[in-house]
């Protein structure tokens, strides 16, 4: 009896987190829908940025790439190649002339190591972090996290971090793009 309670009491532990994850943005639909139609929009316009044009420091690269409807930034793309893993930041914006951030993603995807050849797999990777943070009018409203990142540390805060490296990528990318 006691072991049938403690295996149902670890799977509503283990499923109410992975719904958690899953459902965050289905608790905010207009979230959802804005971050599905720009991800389908085949029409947006792209400018790109490559190494040394927005980075300070280059391990191993990275791109920036600003997503335009019509003239509006409506998603900023950010990745970092690093000797161990894959950064990605994506940003979504709201359709309006003062841009206003509606949702952030971010994910690192760790190159697999191999003991026997005491090398990195290139073709292999593993997540080792997903976060996704829901703005509205640019304040945070919500997050989830699994995972370790940058927001570990609880004297970051992460509104401000969120909203004044994409203020940095817009600048970036305006000046591109004229």
């Amino acid at each position: 009896m006691k072991n049938s309670v403690l295996k149902i009491f670890v799977l509503f532990i283990i499923n109410t987190n992975l719904t958690y994850s899953q459902d965050l943005l289905q608790k905010y639909p207009n979230v959802l829908s804005l971050k599905e139609s720009i991800d389908k929009d085949t029409t947006l316009i792209e400018v790109t940025l490559a190494n040394e044009e927005f980075l300070e420091h280059t391990d191993q690269g990275g791109e920036l790439i600003g997503y335009y409807k019509d003239t509006i930034l409506v998603k900023v793309k950010v990745i970092h190649y690093y000797t161990h893993g894959v950064e990605n930041l994506s940003y979504y914006l709201q359709n309006k002339r003062y841009l206003p951030l509606s949702l952030m993603e971010e994910t690192f995807d760790l190159y697999q190591y191999k003991e026997e050849t005491n090398e990195f797999d290139f073709s292999k990777t593993e997540r080792n972090f997903h976060g996704q943070y829901v703005f509205k009018d640019n304040k945070l409203i919500d997050q989830i996290s699994t995972g370790h990142n940058r927001f570990e540390d609880e004297t970051v805060d992460i509104q401000r971090t969120v909203n004044s490296e994409l203020a940095i990528y817009k600048d970036l990318l305006a000046m591109k793009k004229h």
